[in-house]
């Protein structure tokens, strides 16, 4: 009873774990397409500054 248990609670923590990393990951590359689009952006005002000189 008590090794069942054990083995519960471990599958339960690698589930949290699991989900934390997915987490993680998920924030990630929010954090990296917004990089992107503002540096995207940034090109852009860049581009429309060179132009008008």
């Amino acid at each position: 009873m008590i090794i069942r248990e054990s083995i519960l609670i471990h599958k339960v923590i690698e589930q949290i774990d699991c989900q934390q990393r997915y987490h993680w990951e998920y924030l990630e590359s929010c954090r990296e397409i917004e990089e992107k689009k503002f540096n995207e952006l940034d090109t852009g005002i860049n581009l429309s500054q060179s132009e008008r000189r």
